[in-house]
């Protein structure tokens, strides 16, 4: 940047400053929207939708059950919720819808016209892509469909049709649109099919490696590829509730390559000394001719002896950093963080009267040519007092400490049940912290500080300045979801602290708006099972669905005590996004992005940079971070990860107009894809960071 454009950028930054609302020395008073944050909505979106209320859930699904950012495209920013279509008749169709919610007009969903796709994927895996397209893979309580695989490509969203409007009401009333007559995008390309999997999923975890992706040994007939996909664990049907099901495959892992155009297997791999006997299963699984997935297995050669992945292994792939700030073999361990079951001969971790809860386990990954070893090792942490059933999980992968040394990989987990055979399901409040070691043997567990409230079914986002947003959950127990004072309705702000040692901290914030619903008091949506809650690039929080009852053997819609809230959306808004006395804080921008905003990871020997030219309010440049974009089901976001980036000023500042050099992430402490990158400035008066609205980059 030459000195007289530097002028003029000055210039214009200090009469736009001008202009702007300035902070006051007052302290922010308790209750203030500075100290609890605020609540906008909730909205019903039925009206919309115009499924049936009345329906229970042995008669078709209502909710929304998977969610997730839009990270490319014209409808970059918003969310893609999915649903299975239950009309008025409560005669569930099983077929796939696909809604967009516009954080900018949050009263009514916009409907995707796609073709129509042959499985509603109700509880699969799924995960962004490098190339910003969502995988979803099994899914169904139906084991021919849950072997399929999906993708959605939000660039193929098209262009909104309107319905017509009626006439204005009496009494002077606006225009409105008729019911189930929703504003809809024409897409119909916007799912693909890919090849099924080797056996069928249900409540499978789907994860994008890092660099160091799957490799295969000389003479082999597997590629190798980077940043391809995995899927893991799930059963093929209805065994994760207790009906008798097998559990084929859980220790069969699944390998996709995104760059395959074809659709086509590479090559069949049938798992290495594999002895179905176990499990009751034939002798060995049909070699798949179609599709892109690749066969793997973790064979259990070190402890325990023979586990099983089961329900929703909440899996995130890990980076270990070393004393002498280099990468570990142990990069690329892949955490589980519950729901997966315990050692063969032990009561089971995942559902049914008779089992214990979850354990957590570190995977080992084989890495390098050759493979040492060619084979997966399973190893369980640190034991558990306490278990995390349906808890959630956050990942901070990269941060930054005070003394100015970083920091990878810390995982927390909130909350959750541990299912006592005598004592039934017992909800905790407590918060682990898990370490990676340099290798899976020496993965470390760290009690927190408690959350304030017991929490099943909690949603935890990762906000920009590092701090995590506890929402939703319920206090008793999976059957009496629909009791009295079961719902949390108070939100909790956790701050994990500067260094895992240490026990953080949290504190109540606002609880949401009540809702006035026909045979109810005025209550806050209670957020339970399948709600969920993701990260928006203004860094507001949308928090979305939920049942209000957890089985059928709850009173029927119209008798319980609470709003129906599975058709229903609110956004909260941090207390970051606050100055005192209820005023909007003012926000620093991210005004241009040189080059290209797709950008090179950094490797081992190449540090790559880009520049930023940025205006702050009120105060300095306190921090730079990314966030992935959301991909959520059943409280788990298996793309979320919160990076923190070593940044220079080059020129401007500190308030005001500048310019700063960033430097990208490592490739082992990333996963290619997209991100929201935002700038958080520091306020005068001190308190939390104030963050950016986000722009999009992609990382290569």
């Amino acid at each position: 940047m030459d000195s007289h454009t530097l002028f003029v950028r000055l210039l214009a930054g200090l009469l736009s400053l001008a202009a702007l609302p300035r902070t006051s020395t007052a302290q922010c008073a308790p209750g203030e929207p500075c100290d609890v944050g605020a609540w906008a909505g909730p909205w019903d979106w039925n009206y919309d939708i115009c499924s049936s209320y009345a329906c229970t859930l042995s008669q078709g699904t209502v909710e929304f059950y998977h969610g997730g950012l839009i990270p490319t495209g014209r409808y970059t920013g918003m969310i893609m919720l999915l649903r299975v279509d239950t009309p008025a008749n409560c005669i569930s169709t099983g077929l796939l819808q696909t809604w967009i919610f516009n954080p900018a007009a949050p009263a009514r969903l916009l409907k995707v016209d796609h073709a129509q796709v042959p499985a509603d994927m109700n509880c699969g895996g799924q995960t962004w892509d490098r190339r910003g397209r969502l995988v979803v893979a099994g899914g169904s309580d139906n084991v021919t469909l849950n072997k399929r695989t999906f993708r959605f490509d939000p660039r193929q969203l098209g262009d909104m049709s309107f319905p017509a409007i009626l006439p204005g009401q009496p009494g002077g009333g606006g225009p409105t649109y008729p019911p189930c007559a929703p504003i809809t995008i024409s897409a119909p390309a916007a799912w693909t099919q890919l090849g099924d999997m080797a056996i069928p999923r249900y409540y499978a975890t789907v994860i994008t490696l890092i660099r160091w992706a799957i490799q295969t040994q000389a003479g082999q007939c597997l590629p190798s590829f980077s940043n391809g996909l995995v899927v893991m664990g799930g059963p093929p049907h209805s065994d994760i509730n207790g009906m008798g099901g097998v559990s084929e495959g859980n220790e069969v892992w699944e390998a996709l390559d995104p760059e395959n155009p074809s659709g086509a297997w590479s090559c069949p791999l049938l798992p290495e000394g594999y002895s179905s006997s176990r499990h009751g299963q034939p002798t060995q699984y049909p070699l798949h001719q179609q599709g892109p997935w690749q066969q793997y297995e973790r064979l259990p050669i070190s402890n325990p002896p023979s586990p099983l992945l089961d329900t929703y292994p909440r899996a995130v792939q890990i980076a270990a950093f070393d004393s002498s700030n280099e990468f570990t073999t142990g990069t690329g361990q892949v955490f589980i963080a519950g729901d997966s079951n315990t050692v063969v001969g032990e009561p089971e971790g995942g559902y049914g009267p008779a089992k214990t809860g979850t354990e957590t386990w570190t995977m080992k990954i084989p890495y390098g040519i050759p493979l040492t070893p060619n084979r997966w090792e399973l190893h369980r942490s640190t034991p558990l007092n306490v278990k995390h059933h349906y808890g959630s999980c956050a990942t901070i992968s990269v941060r930054k400490r005070n003394n100015g040394t970083w920091q990878y990989d810390r995982i927390l987990v909130f909350g959750g049940s541990h299912r006592d055979p005598v004592l039934g399901n017992l909800i905790n409040q407590d918060v682990a912290e898990f370490i990676p070691g340099v290798d899976a043997v020496n993965a470390q567990r760290k009690d927190k500080t408690p959350m304030l409230s017991k929490r099943l079914y909690p949603n935890a986002v990762v906000l920009p300045d590092g701090k995590i947003l506890i929402v939703g959950g319920n206090q008793q127990t999976a059957g009496s979801d629909c009791g009295p004072g079961s719902p949390e309705f108070r939100p909790e702000l956790y701050d994990p602290a500067d260094e895992p040692t240490q026990p953080g901290s949290t504190r109540y914030l606002k609880v949401s708006n009540t809702i006035t619903w026909p045979g109810v008091a005025p209550s806050p949506m209670p957020r339970m099972y399948h709600s969920m809650a993701m990260l928006l690039p203004d860094a507001r929080v949308v928090v979305v669905g939920g049942r209000v009852w957890q089985n059928n053997t709850c009173p029927p819609p119209g008798t319980q005590v609470y709003p129906d809230s599975r058709l229903s959306g609110e956004v909260f808004s941090p207390p970051y996004l606050f100055w005192p006395g209820s005023q909007p804080a003012a926000r620093p921008s991210i005004d241009d992005l040189s080059g290209s905003t797709t950008l090179s990871l950094s490797t081992a020997t190449v540090t790559n940079t880009f520049n930023i030219d940025v205006t702050t309010v009120a105060g300095p440049v306190g921090k730079i971070t990314l966030a992935r974009p959301a991909s959520l089901t059943h409280h788990f976001d298996t793309d979320q990860r919160h990076i923190e980036l070593d940044f220079s000023v080059l020129s401007g500042g500190p308030v005001g107009p500048q310019q700063l050099r960033i430097k990208t992430p490592r490739e082992e402490a990333a996963p290619q894809g997209y991100y929201m990158l935002f700038i958080l400035e520091q306020k005068p008066s001190g308190g939390p960071l104030v963050p950016s609205v986000a722009t999009f980059i992609r990382l290569l």
